[in-house]
Formats: C-alpha cells, structure tokens, sequence
C-alpha cells in the first residue's frame, strides 16, 4: 500500500473512532471485536429455541450473508436490497475501491459508486472520505 495511502487510511480511521456518529450508536462505527461479537451473537440466537430479548432484536435488526467463506453482517430490509455492515478497518478500503472503480472520479460521481456498493457506513463516512478525494492535490 502507498505510505500516503496508509496515512489517510489511518487518520480516516482513527476520524471515525473518535467521530459523533460513533458515539451516537455503536452499530454507526464497529471496530472488528464488535462486528466478530455480532456475527456470533447472531449465529447462536438464530440456533437458539427459546431467544431472549436481546436475541430476538439482534435476529430482527440483522442478518448474516457468506460471501465466498466469508461470513457479512447484514442488515434486515423488507426489500431485496442488501445492506451491509462493515468493520471501521473496511470502510476506507470500500470507498477507495469505488473511487478507483469510477477513474478517480469526482464527488458525485464517487457519491454514486459508494450508494451502489450498499456498504451501510455512515453519511459522515461518506462525505469525509469524499472531501478528502476532491481536495486540490
């Protein structure tokens, strides 16, 4: 990876772990403990025969998709769309993905990219990683 690279990849990071949105809720931001903690939570309330209250919410809130061997936090939707949660460490690595995707595109354009890879990250997220993109180089 690009020492520059890397370096925004950290400050973005390190952005959203002390952002607002991270405080407001902690399914906003997760770090990886937190979304392993889920994808755990979730596989043994959906095994489980009598759910407790926090596991009937966790199997009314998310889902989990695998994807290859990989499993993915989901979120619930009553259409087909597919929303999916991501660890803080991923949220970089997807938007930078889109904007490689689109040709270094604009803020718009990136804007669009992003919506289309559904990763439900938070619109701080999006904007910021934006901003830092269209900044005069």
């Amino acid at each position: 990876m690009n020492t520059s690279l890397a370096v925004w990849k950290e400050k973005f990071t390190n952005d959203l772990l002390n952002s607002e949105d991270a405080k407001l809720s902690k399914y906003n931001i997760m770090n990886k403990d937190l979304y392993e903690e889920l994808l755990q939570e979730i596989k043994e309330a959906k095994l489980a025969s009598k759910k407790t209250s926090l596991q009937y919410r966790r199997v009314s809130r998310f889902d989990i998709i695998e994807v290859g061997n990989v499993q993915r936090l989901i979120a619930k939707t009553k259409s087909d769309e597919i929303l999916h949660y991501l660890p803080v460490k991923e949220i970089f690595d997807v938007i930078e993905a889109a904007h490689t995707a689109i040709g270094h595109g604009v803020r718009d354009r990136l804007r669009m990219e992003i919506i289309l890879l559904k990763a439900l990250t938070s619109k701080r997220a999006k904007e910021y990683i934006i901003n830092i993109k269209t900044k005069k180089k």
